[in-house]
């Protein structure tokens, strides 16, 4: 990005047609190696604590085969 020159310069193909607007913004992934990304993945890969475990309400019974 070229800020002095209020220019974003993009590699590659755009979609949509030509003549359209393109909307760019932020990411909501976060880079690998951030201590946010770090903390989101140990809580994902955490173990489930024990005694936890609930089955769900109205779920129904797999039926007999026709």
């Amino acid at each position: 990005m070229r800020e002095a020159e209020n220019i974003l310069l993009i590699k590659g193909a755009i979609p949509g047609a030509n003549g359209d607007y393109v909307i760019i913004r932020e990411s909501k992934k976060l880079p690998k190696g951030s201590p946010r990304a770090q903390a989101r993945l140990k809580a994902r890969t955490a173990p489930a604590v024990e005694g936890k475990a609930v089955k769900a309400e109205g779920a129904a019974a797999p039926k007999a085969g026709k």
